[in-house]
């Protein structure tokens, strides 16, 4: 009995070694048959680098094998298209890092952001509502806030250097975690940011035995998922720091849960407050829109409403930070594009439209 299953096991890890080569699809040779390319993709950490190449080599859209898991990169305008406009209830969450071994489609732990199936439609009609644009408008004084600081951080290194990248991280940091999360810390003195980083700095997983076996093994998700949550219990440091913030968030909304009309009032709204509406009072139990095929309740539970709000500080502030780092350095080679676009913002802030702004006009 151990012989047949070793060979179905060994038979199943050759057979997706040919999976884009059966479907026809270009793809580098693989180069381990446990964790296919993932040693090439993560070598150095220049997981960009490594895509830019393979693109230049097998054309737009290529495959690869990030671990067990066949992944598809494309950067064909038209195929984007169709993922992210005409087909987004297809293509749903975004994909865990391969030594990741989480259920994605019934597991209460994952958010919108990497949820699947019937969970991932009912959280995002109860997002669609929580976060509709009057909603995140609410938002803005936080967001300003957060911008007269960075801005006085820049003022304060006017005549010398300052480096850009950790101040912007600062500024989405203090964003995400003040509208997100409840938790209002001192600009630049996070003492969750770090953290935060350390879990998103995977390192190498071919370095890494335990990561290792879990990013080759992903078509036995059913079995090595709770292999997973162990390990993470008696190995990781991190699931102690997400077990923090877990009780910080919950903490916050059982403050906020006794608040009174006037004590609500005096302060600024934020996207937990949404959340926490819409886990109480948005919708109907049950809907029949197109998009959510099934009748299921709609309303957020308390674990869910606690892991979306730590899912936008966890992926969202790193992610946003590198997005405007980006446009702050090609800004910086095309001085004639940064031009008309302090003109536009000055007309702008100028305008009727623009009077809550002009409190951030440029220094």
């Amino acid at each position: 009995m151990g012989f047949n299953f070793s060979f179905a096991v060994g038979d199943c890890i050759l057979h997706r070694s040919t999976y884009f080569q059966r479907i026809g699809l270009p793809h580098p040779p693989v180069t381990s048959l446990f964790l296919g390319n993932l040693g090439d993709f993560e070598r150095d950490q220049k997981q960009h680098e490594k895509i830019i190449e393979w693109t230049k080599k097998y054309g737009s859209t290529f495959g690869f094998l990030d671990g067990g898991a066949p992944t598809i990169v494309t950067s064909d305008p038209e195929i984007i298209n169709e993922v992210f406009v005409k087909q987004y209830y297809t293509f749903q969450a975004r994909k865990f890092h391969p030594s990741f071994a989480l259920n994605q489609k019934n597991n209460p732990a994952v958010n919108v952001f990497f949820a699947q199936g019937n969970q991932w439609k009912r959280l995002r009609a109860l997002f669609a509502g929580s976060l509709a644009t009057g909603k995140i408008k609410a938002a803005d004084p936080i967001i300003k806030r957060a911008a007269q600081e960075l801005i006085e951080v820049f003022k304060s290194h006017e005549n010398g250097i300052v480096d850009v990248v950790p101040q912007i991280l600062n500024f989405t940091f203090a964003v995400i975690s003040r509208s997100a999360l409840g938790i209002d810390e001192e600009f630049g003195k996070s003492t969750y940011l770090n953290r935060v980083l350390e879990i998103l700095s995977l390192g190498e997983t071919t370095k890494k035995p335990v990561s290792a076996f879990f990013a080759g093994t992903y078509e036995f998700l059913p079995a090595t998922q709770y292999l997973w949550i162990l390990s993470q219990i008696l190995g990781n440091r991190n699931f102690k720091f997400r077990d923090e913030m877990w009780y910080k968030i919950n903490a916050t909304i059982n403050i906020r849960s006794k608040e009174s009309s006037k004590e609500k009032s005096e302060r600024h709204q934020d996207f937990l407050d949404f959340l926490y509406e819409a886990e109480d009072t948005c919708f109907d139990n049950t809907t029949n829109k197109a998009d959510l095929d099934l009748k299921v309740p709609k309303k957020l539970t308390r674990e869910e409403l606690i892991q979306s709000a730590r899912g936008f500080l966890i992926a969202g502030a790193d992610t946003t930070a590198t997005l405007l780092n980006y446009c702050l350095y090609e800004l910086a080679r095309h001085p004639e594009c940064e031009e008309a676009i302090i003109q536009e913002i000055e007309d702008f802030i100028n305008s009727e439209l623009g009077n809550d702004f002009k409190s951030l006009k440029r220094a």
